[in-house]
């Protein structure tokens, strides 16, 4: 390892030194160390662990790791989308492609799994309640340096405002409360806007 300081590897293994030795624990320690990589962009790392056996009680155990390229995205494409467009959902992630074969293009697990929650949020702004996420394809060159990423979008129906009330309200009468509300009755389920109106309310409360 060269590219990632033994300190964060460690960290993600829960093997220590002194503890028994259980062979069946290989594939979670290996999956853990990959998912430290894939998370910093590097997708076609290999670990292998190797075991020997110093003494009758003791072993030695290495982790082999060839950390490969690190890839660079170079198109992000979204198919199965129409109430929003390829565009709209890419300046919604934080995840980029490389621009100008210079800038950005780095891939990260952690962000780029914040940016498919973010797209479905989106989604329920446009009363696209049941809208999901239903997989992503990673393309990676022969050489490791290229990577493509498509997103599968499943939009779902539109729902819209049948019903709005309002309960348990004393200190502030309906219509007080309604005049806070931006949502109507009729209107696109917008989810983002509907919790904006719940914390005016709020607000209206502790004021």
């Amino acid at each position: 390892n060269r590219k990632v300081r033994d300190r964060l590897i460690r960290a993600e293994i829960s093997w220590l030194e002194g503890d028994s030795f259980y062979a069946d624990g290989y594939e979670a320690e290996r999956g853990a160390v990959l998912n430290l990589y894939r998370s910093k962009g590097y997708l076609n790392t290999t670990v292998d662990i190797v075991v020997e056996e110093i003494s009758t009680s003791r072993v030695r155990v290495s982790f082999q790791i060839d950390e490969g390229r690190k890839a660079r995205i170079t198109d992000i494409t979204v198919a199965g989308n129409d109430v929003l467009s390829d565009r709209k959902i890419r300046k919604i992630m934080k995840t980029k492609k490389r621009r100008f074969w210079i800038f950005g293009g780095r891939y990260d697990e952690n962000v780029f799994e914040e940016d498919l929650t973010q797209v479905v949020r989106e989604y329920r702004n446009h009363g696209r309640m049941e809208a999901d996420i239903l997989d992503t394809t990673f393309t990676q060159s022969a050489d490791g340096k290229k990577l493509e990423i498509e997103i599968d979008v499943s939009e779902g129906p539109e729902y819209t405002v049948e019903n709005l009330e309002i309960a348990n309200n004393v200190a502030y009468d309906d219509d007080e409360l309604r005049n806070t509300i931006e949502i109507e009755e009729g209107e696109v389920h917008d989810q983002g806007q509907i919790e904006e109106d719940a914390e005016a309310i709020a607000v209206g409360y502790r004021d």
